[in-house]
């Protein structure tokens, strides 16, 4: 989905409009405002919550991430927890690109990421739906934190594909053809999907 430049966010879309397109499709949905063209972006922070590896979508998305890396030759800084940076390090030592890895604890904290991003810069931004595992409360605020502080900035924000409620929320490794599709894709593919087969 693509946001017009001249438009923001109004305070209903990461709810009501949101909900809708997520219940309507089992797809990965990107929705994207472009300040300036990608191939121009010098880095891309990714803001990841807390519990994002244990989401259906976790390996799709990251995925996606990892080839704007490989194709613009951009530099990726990702802001997550401990245990979530660990498996993209694991990935990282297979397949190396340009990036850095920050810990990331707190969504209350989201605004600290204004001191540090600049004009040139993409914010990409892991969201969840309430009651998943990396569903945060401060998410509700995203749309009124691009709005105010980031005008100036491209982003991209994340809705992972995601089980509903009463299914299990969490990535079913005895369940294989969950990763299949993103197996067959090369071998960063194989290697994500390989990895949580594995843990």
């Amino acid at each position: 989905m693509g946001l017009h430049i001249k438009k923001k966010l109004s305070e209903s879309f990461l709810g009501e409009l949101t909900e809708k397109i997520l219940r309507k499709s089992d797809a990965t949905i990107f929705v994207y405002k472009p300040i300036q063209p990608i191939a121009t972006i010098i880095r891309h922070f990714v803001l990841i919550p807390e519990n994002a590896e244990q989401e259906a979508g976790f390996p799709f998305w990251l995925l996606k991430v990892w080839n704007i890396a490989r194709h613009t030759g951009a530099e990726i800084l990702f802001y997550a927890t401990e245990k979530t940076l660990e498996i993209i390090k694991d990935i990282h030592k297979s397949h190396p690109i340009d990036a850095k890895f920050n810990i990331f604890n707190d969504w209350d904290d989201f605004l600290i990421l204004s001191r540090h991003i600049k004009n040139d810069d993409n914010l990409i931004v892991i969201l969840s739906r309430e009651n998943h595992p990396s569903h945060h409360k401060n998410m509700k605020n995203v749309s009124k934190y691009l709005n105010e502080y980031f005008q100036t900035n491209s982003f991209i924000l994340v809705f992972p594909v995601q089980f509903k409620v009463t299914d299990s929320h969490k990535i079913n490794l005895n369940y294989p053809s969950m990763l299949e599709p993103i197996e067959k894709l090369d071998e960063l593919g194989k290697t994500i999907a390989g990895l949580f087969k594995r843990r």
